[in-house]
């Protein structure tokens, strides 16, 4: 069986607050942002079938993958930090580390 890929955008960022603030260069998670998280881990039905979680190695990403997927976190899956997955811009892969 070929494998399910779920893409799961990063929660909201204080770079999504405001225009200025989107120069930041690799800014947390608001507490909105981590509630965003809490609530996709109580929410989300597909953490039975997770094989892996892959999230670029920006603070936003990986807060979001570790808050997010908290069920598989703590029974011992970790976040992988691929740098290949970075954000995205005018469809071509920004450098982001």
């Amino acid at each position: 069986m070929a494998p399910v890929i779920h893409c799961v955008r990063h929660a909201q960022g204080y770079h999504n607050l405001s225009v200025a603030n989107h120069s930041l260069p690799d800014p947390s998670l608001t507490p909105f942002g981590e509630e965003q998280c809490h609530k996709f881990a109580q929410d989300s039905p597909y953490y039975q079938s997770i094989g892996a979680i892959v999230a670029s190695p920006l603070r936003r990403t990986i807060y979001t993958a570790l808050y997010g997927f908290k069920p598989r976190i703590e029974k011992g899956m970790s976040v992988i930090a691929l740098p290949e997955v970075c954000d995205w811009e005018g469809g071509t892969l920004r450098e982001c580390c």
